[in-house]
């Protein structure tokens, strides 16, 4: 029988993320001002009126900034009312299969002054899965590409794992019990 005292726990000592690789920014896809991924304006004021005090908060702080920044958004339900989110930090939350109106992300573009709004593409998926730009989104629809990588392993995250963590509990000797 096992006891508490006979586990062997450990402390990794996991380096930090660097900012780059958490930030969404390196994998948003640039639109031109005009392009019809861009929300129109009515959609836009939905989306605004839809903010809680501290959403607007945020996304006023945001816009203010003499620096463009990218932001995810999920579309929840409060108190039985759909309201938008905008992350906090800069990076993409949980990457959901793409059925229903809440499992798809928003970016918002932000800075200047300006906001915009679009839907997450399937591009931006693969790139936070892994997969690279010559990945063959033509074949597929952008409902089928973001079906096939909401919900899944995360390559990236895998691999840090592995490299920072699971390779050095790999190579440690395992102490005998006596």
């Amino acid at each position: 029988m096992t006891t508490h005292s006979d586990l062997m726990l450990q402390s990794p000592g996991l380096p930090p993320l660097s900012t780059s690789e958490g930030d969404f920014a390196t994998v948003a896809e640039r639109f031109e001002e005009d392009a019809a991924a861009w929300w129109d304006s009515g959609r836009t004021t939905k989306f605004l009126a839809s903010l809680a005090p501290l959403q607007e908060q945020r996304l006023h702080v945001l816009r203010a900034s003499p620096t463009v920044s990218w932001r995810t958004a999920y579309r929840r339900t409060r108190r039985g009312v759909a309201v938008w989110e905008v992350r906090a930090d800069a990076i993409a939350g949980c990457l959901r299969t793409a059925r229903g109106g809440s499992s798809k992300q928003a970016v918002v573009e932000a800075g200047r002054g300006e906001v915009r709004l679009r839907w997450m593409t399937a591009r931006e998926y693969g790139r936070l899965q892994g997969v690279p730009d010559a990945f063959g989104f033509a074949s597929v629809s952008d409902n089928q590409a973001m079906f096939g990588f909401g919900d899944a392993v995360c390559v990236p995250a895998v691999e840090w794992i592995a490299r920072h963590y699971l390779r050095a509990i790999a190579l440690t000797p395992v102490a005998q019990a006596s």
